[in-house]
C-alpha cells in the first residue's frame, strides 16, 4: 500500500505532433524504470501507433499498457491513455482532467502550432491555450535551466511596451514569482534579481526608467522584508567573474524577452524546460525543436521535465500541508 506522505504523483505526459519522433520521446521516457517507481507518469497517446513508431527502438508494444479510466492507473507498469493520433485530442484529453481536477500535473511534448490550428482555430501555444480554459489565472513563463529560473516581463516588439513595463505591472509580477518560489519550490524567502530596462542590450549602464522605477521599487520591497535586488545590467550581471555572485539569487526577472534568450544562449538549452507558474495545475515543457533536436537530447529534456515536474508537485503538497493552519504552523 502506499504511503500517504510518500505519493507517487500521476503526471499526465500528451504526445506532442503525434509523429514517430515524438513517440519515441513519450516511448523512452515513460519506459524508465526510475520515474516508475517515484512518480506514475502515464501518456496521452494511441497505443496503437505507439506500437508502429517504436520498432526497432528496442521497445515493444506489449510494453505499455492502455486505459481509459482513471481507477485503471496504478501498478507499475507504463500505461497510455487512450487518444486519437491527433495534436490537439491528446490535449483535449488531457484538459478534461485538469478541470475534473483528477490531474494535478501535466507535461506537454513540443508540438507545431500549425498542426493543432485545423482543429483549433487561432492555437498559438500550448501554454497560451491552457491559460484561456482557466478563467481568473495569470500564468508566467519560468525558465528552468540548471541552476537557474529565468522569466520576463513582455517583448520589445510588443505594443503598449510602457503599459507593460509599468511599475504597478513590475511589481505584480515579482510579487507572483515571489509566492511561486515559495510554494512551489519551498524556498522560504527567495532572493530576486531585476534586470536594468536599458533596451541596448549590449551596454552595460543603467537607464532612467531604473533609476526611476526600478531602484525606488526594490528598495521599497527589500524595507518589507523580500529580498529583491537591482535593477543589473544584463552584460553586468553575467560578465565572467560574477558568476558566483549571480548564483546567489534564486530566480533572474528580465523586463524582456530578449535579455532571457540572451541568458538561453549562453548557458544552452539542452536540458531546459519551461514551467508555466501560476496555474491551479503543474504545466512543464521539454524544451527543444521537434524533429530538429537529436532524440537523445529531447529523451534527456523531457525526463528532466518529469523530474521538475515530480519535485514541484512534492513541494505544492509540502507547502499545503505547512499553510493549511497558520496558526499550528
Amino acid at each position: 500500500m502506499e504511503r500517504e506522505e510518500n505519493p507517487r504523483f500521476k503526471i499526465g505526459i500528451t504526445h506532442g505532433n503525434a509523429d514517430e519522433y515524438s513517440y519515441q520521446v513519450l516511448a523512452r521516457v515513460l519506459s524508465e524504470p526510475f520515474f516508475l517507481e517515484t512518480a506514475f507518469p502515464f501518456g496521452y497517446a494511441s497505443l496503437a501507433v505507439m506500437g508502429q513508431h517504436i520498432k526497432g527502438t528496442g521497445l515493444h508494444e506489449t510494453t505499455f499498457g492502455s486505459v481509459a479510466q482513471w481507477a485503471d492507473l496504478k501498478g507499475k507498469r507504463p500505461l497510455l491513455w487512450e487518444t486519437e493520433a491527433k495534436p490537439f485530442a491528446a490535449l483535449q484529453q488531457a484538459l478534461a482532467h485538469l478541470k475534473s481536477e483528477e490531474l494535478k500535473a501535466l507535461i506537454t511534448l513540443p508540438l507545431d502550432a500549425e498542426a493543432v490550428r485545423p482543429d483549433c482555430a487561432g492555437f498559438k501555444n500550448t501554454p497560451l491555450w491552457l491559460a484561456s480554459q482557466f478563467v481568473g489565472s495569470r500564468p508566467f513563463r519560468l525558465w528552468l535551466f540548471e541552476n537557474w529560473r529565468v522569466t520576463f516581463m513582455t517583448s520589445l516588439q510588443m505594443d503598449r511596451l510602457s503599459e507593460r513595463l509599468a511599475a504597478d505591472k513590475v511589481r505584480e509580477r515579482i510579487e507572483s514569482l515571489y509566492r511561486t518560489l515559495q510554494a512551489d519550490f519551498n524556498i522560504a524567502t527567495p532572493r530576486i534579481a531585476l534586470l536594468s530596462m536599458n533596451e541596448d542590450l549590449e551596454a552595460a549602464a543603467l537607464c532612467a526608467a531604473d533609476r526611476e522605477v526600478l531602484q525606488p521599487m526594490t528598495a521599497a520591497l527589500l524595507e518589507s522584508g523580500k529580498p529583491v535586488f537591482g535593477p543589473y545590467s544584463l552584460k553586468a550581471f553575467f560578465a565572467e567573474g560574477r558568476r558566483e555572485a549571480a548564483d546567489a539569487f534564486h530566480a533572474v526577472l528580465c523586463p524582456y524577452k530578449e535579455q532571457s534568450d540572451r541568458i538561453q544562449r549562453q548557458f544552452g538549452t539542452e536540458r531546459l524546460c519551461a514551467y508555466t507558474a501560476g496555474l491551479p495545475f503543474v504545466h512543464m515543457e521539454p524544451v527543444y525543436a521537434p524533429g530538429q533536436t537529436p532524440l537523445e537530447t529531447a529523451v534527456r529534456c523531457t525526463a528532466r521535465a518529469l523530474g521538475e515536474t515530480l519535485d514541484i508537485c512534492r513541494a505544492r503538497a509540502l507547502y499545503a500541508r505547512l499553510t493549511e493552519n497558520p496558526l499550528c504552523a
